[in-house]
């Protein structure tokens, strides 16, 4: 098998650390990887346009990361500057804002 592109190596990887142990779901990945050997030619063409794209899954990664980043960098000079001007209800805004990332 061979792998080109970084997100299928991190798949591969994951399949290899946590593999499936329940039959059906065993059945029905080997089951897709005989019917996409059936299209070996379609998935070569496949392949080659999947090469030209970047790691998408790598780089919206790193985007969510600098903003949290970012967001908790701008409220740690907030907090420095004003920790004492804070309400409850602003402090609780703020930690809600953070849960959801």
């Amino acid at each position: 098998m061979q792998v080109f592109m970084c997100i299928g190596k991190r798949l591969l990887k994951q399949w290899l650390c946590a593999p499936l142990f329940n039959p059906d779901a065993i059945n029905d990945r080997l089951d897709a990887v005989e019917d996409l050997m059936k299209i070996s030619d379609v998935i070569a063409d496949v392949s080659e346009l999947l090469r030209k794209l970047p790691d998408l899954e790598r780089l919206l990664s790193k985007l969510v990361f600098s903003i949290f980043h970012l967001t908790l960098f701008r409220f740690g000079v907030i907090v420095s500057f004003f920790s004492e001007n804070f309400t409850p209800e602003e402090k609780n805004d703020f930690s809600d804002m953070l849960s959801r990332f």
